[in-house]
């Protein structure tokens, strides 16, 4: 008896140890992790940057699908925007969720062109989008100032809105077409690319700005 019982908390504190390990390295931030980031970008008065960043929460995009993103690419009638998804070299269709409307409906958004953009140069009129360096240096930069784990990248947001939906009951195979997976038995020419649209109810649960 007891050796047995050393050996269950032997077998509990091994538990304990490897969740701790798991989790130190977690690659999705907590509800509470985005409101801190967010409030150390709001409170400098970074503001495109903190849309940059709402954007990335609200779709589950990828870092350059957002930084290539142009005005000519939202439909705010339908609610909905295109991306370039990186991993299936195709178009893809997202919904524009709840929190994301209102996100875009407090910007000054361009008449054309990239939603995040900067002059080429000084003298330049010319328009190019942010360069991906440069905001993974300044997210790292407000990780930091936030105190959070420096782990955390770009695409542990991404992490977060699949986390935040399970979260919610979400089933995973849904989650999967709002992130924009295809099946590895689907070829990207046979891939719906419309059809996270159907999923906009499952896509409005997310708001990490709501207590």
């Amino acid at each position: 008896m007891t050796h047995q019982l050393r050996v269950g908390k032997t077998q509990r504190l091994v538990e304990v140890a490897k969740w701790r390990q798991r989790n130190s390295k977690s690659k999705d931030m907590s509800h509470e992790e985005v409101q801190t980031l967010l409030k150390a970008i709001d409170e400098v008065g970074d503001t495109q940057f903190g849309h940059y960043i709402r954007f990335l929460l609200y779709t589950a995009a990828r870092r350059n699908e957002i930084l290539y993103l142009k005005r000519e690419d939202l439909d705010l009638e339908n609610l909905s925007l295109d991306i370039k998804a990186e991993k299936i070299s195709n178009e893809l269709t997202l919904p524009i969720n709840n929190a994301l409307k209102k996100v875009i409906d407090s910007m000054d958004l361009p008449g054309s062109g990239y939603i995040f953009q900067t002059r080429c140069n000084r003298t330049s009129k010319k328009k190019i989008p942010w360069h991906p360096c440069s905001v993974t240096h300044q997210f790292k930069l407000y990780i930091r100032k936030a105190n959070l784990p420096d782990h955390y990248s770009l695409h542990s947001l991404r992490h977060t809105y699949a986390t935040f939906l399970r979260q919610k009951g979400v089933p995973l195979d849904i989650v999967q077409k709002l992130l924009g997976h295809s099946s590895p038995r689907t070829t990207s020419e046979n891939y719906d690319h419309s059809i996270a649209l159907h999923f906009r109810e499952q896509a409005n649960l997310v708001d990490f700005e709501e207590d």
